[in-house]
């Protein structure tokens, strides 16, 4: 699939142990091909997130990644 990536981005993940590299890009590649709407960016100075239509869903540097979804109206 097809997507923009923010070089940021890609620097946090290269910057995260291995395995956690790995379920990053996985979960960065699931995101974009379930919406083609949805970008990449850097919040909070230094956390990737995804933003679609303003709501976002980040991941985290622990041990897991935090995805949230909010609700439209």
């Amino acid at each position: 699939m097809a997507y923009t990536a923010d070089p940021r981005v890609d620097a946090y993940i290269d910057a995260l142990p291995a395995w956690q590299q790995t379920i990053c890009r996985e979960v960065r590649d699931l995101v974009h091909g379930a919406d083609a709407e949805v970008a990449e960016t850097i919040k909070r100075t230094r956390q990737p997130y995804f933003v679609l239509q303003g709501a976002a869903g980040g991941e985290g540097p622990r041990q897991r990644i935090s995805l949230r979804r909010r609700h439209r109206s």
